[in-house]
């Protein structure tokens, strides 16, 4: 007779259960992505096989989505398809449901090229550390003449802004320009950054807004450097903007802002 097979945790299965015949299996899989692709689910159950696809959003927006199984699954791993997703721009948690319920958290944590998700758990060393965030740059608003850029934080993410850029070409009022940066959270609490050195008329200005530690009082050529604090952390519903003396004919160019991202639920 062949040897006894035991099922000890967490190979948890079907016959362990009292209500083994009438129960139903699935896995759920939550997700919020800030980039398009595909990831693959691959694992086994005492019946076999199984390969599933997920599509997560590309606006951290949730995506929720069950498959069913025959039995409770013995293994599984979750996989980036194609390596399109950069460190923490995708994050993946995978629950065990039992007929209409979320039964077990399985594993969860951010899917990438080099990193996938195992259960049970295998311990992955990811090539980014754990707490840095996804590095991108966003750009606020093109305003037209006379009018201030913007840009408003949106999505299930925790922003750190790392710095700033953007161009000021002024008409030719005679008048003196003082820009200020305005970072503002949900609730209306503000900071303003304001640069040393007035713009005047018919000026091309670079403005770069960084953590530099001190108040440069004079333009460089054509820059113009305004210190901003090195921990700006902002969450959906912030606002960044530009805020100065305008003209009617000051044309301020969009910004490019640098930034770390982290997925948040809330």
């Amino acid at each position: 007779m062949p040897p006894e097979i035991k099922t000890d945790f967490p190979f948890l299965t079907r016959e362990m259960l009292k209500f083994q015949q009438g129960a139903s299996f699935s896995l759920i899989v939550k997700s919020r992505g800030r980039a398009a692709g595909t990831v693959t689910i691959a694992g086994a159950t005492r019946e076999g096989t199984f390969t599933l696809k997920h599509t997560p959003s590309t606006d951290t927006t949730e995506v929720v989505e069950r498959f069913s199984l025959s039995d409770i699954p013995l293994m599984f791993t979750v996989l980036d398809d194609g390596n399109l997703f950069r460190p923490k721009e995708l994050y993946i948690a995978v629950y065990l449901g039992i007929n209409t319920n979320e039964m077990w958290q399985l594993a969860g944590g951010y899917v990438f090229g080099t990193k996938g998700l195992t259960w049970p758990t295998n311990v992955v060393e990811p090539p980014q550390p754990d707490f840095i965030g996804a590095i991108t740059s966003v750009s606020s608003n093109d305003p037209a003449a006379g009018a201030n850029w913007t840009y408003s934080t949106a999505g299930a993410v925790l922003t750190h802004v790392k710095g700033l850029q953007f161009t000021l070409v002024t008409d030719a009022t005679v008048a003196s320009r003082r820009v200020h940066i305005r970072f503002q959270d949900g609730n209306g609490q503000e900071i303003e950054c304001l640069a040393a050195t007035d713009q005047l008329a018919s000026q091309t200005r670079k403005y770069t807004c960084m953590p530099v530690g001190a108040l440069l009082d004079s333009a460089n050529d054509n820059d113009i450097i305004i210190p901003i604090p090195a921990d700006i952390w902002m969450r959906t519903g912030a606002v960044i903007s530009s805020i100065f003396n305008l003209q009617a004919g000051d044309n301020a160019g969009p910004a490019e802002i640098w930034v770390e991202e982290f997925i948040m639920v809330n």
